[in-house]
């Protein structure tokens, strides 16, 4: 009885709340997800998905193998999904088992570097030739998203040729290929596109100076770079 009462003011409740809409004013206060943890979410998304679906199909071999055994109890959606769960969790306690058993063995023979260990034998980098690796892989990387940002470029100013000049609303540019697309590296994001509208009005260095296209923010150097509207490439200069 307690149960159906709370339901019903909850009810009444959440409808007030929905009556009760107001009209959203400008410069109003918006809460969301930075670019890193929508990716975070997805990722965690996919693994719980994968659960779920292991679950299932665990489910329906069992609950099939125990038509040629009937003595086999009726498995339930959630006694798979906590057997899943629970062969997950040994899974992990063997692999922790495993590799301290081979440091139990070989004692000494791994050292820790960095996030990740190495062979004791191989020789030891000093802190000046992990920076200057570490500067390197960056420079590199960086150089990368500026040519395909380059890429992207040459293929939006060819679509603009062949369509009057018009760039490619944001439905055409989600049809591009996805090599251009999305950004180079393992990191899979797509880039930020913003549809240029013709406008004549304003002066042609300020229509020039508006990014096209914009690397989220998923890198670890805090460095976003963006294709403008008059092709250059360069670090994205957020407007206030």
């Amino acid at each position: 009885m307690e149960h159906i009462k709370f339901c019903r003011v909850a009810t009444w409740f959440i409808g007030l709340l929905l009556l009760d809409q107001r009209s959203a004013l400008a410069g109003m206060p918006t809460v969301s997800l930075s670019d890193l943890g929508r990716l975070r979410l997805s990722t965690i998304s996919f693994f719980l998905l994968l659960v779920v679906l292991s679950a299932i199909g665990i489910r329906f071999l069992w609950n099939n193998l125990r038509r040629d055994f009937p003595k086999l109890s009726l498995l339930s959606f959630r006694g798979a999904l906590t057997g899943v769960l629970l062969w997950g969790l040994v899974f992990v306690v063997v692999l922790t088992m495993i590799s301290g058993a081979r440091e139990l063995m070989t004692p000494g023979a791994w050292v820790k570097n960095g996030l990740t260990y190495q062979s004791a034998d191989q020789p030891q980098q000093t802190d000046s030739e992990r920076i200057a690796v570490e500067v390197a892989r960056q420079l590199k990387e960086q150089t990368g998203r500026m040519t395909q940002l380059q890429l992207l470029g040459t293929a939006l100013r060819k679509f603009a040729d062949q369509h009057n000049g018009a760039w490619p609303t944001a439905e055409e540019f989600r049809a591009l290929p996805l090599e251009l697309t999305t950004l180079p590296g393992e990191v899979p994001a797509d880039y930020l596109y913003r549809p240029v509208k013709i406008d004549d009005v304003q002066p042609a260095p300020v229509r020039d100076d508006v990014a096209v296209v914009v690397e989220p923010d998923v890198f670890g150097d805090g460095q976003q770079f963006a294709l403008y509207r008059s092709g250059l490439v360069g670090p994205f200069r957020r407007t206030p």
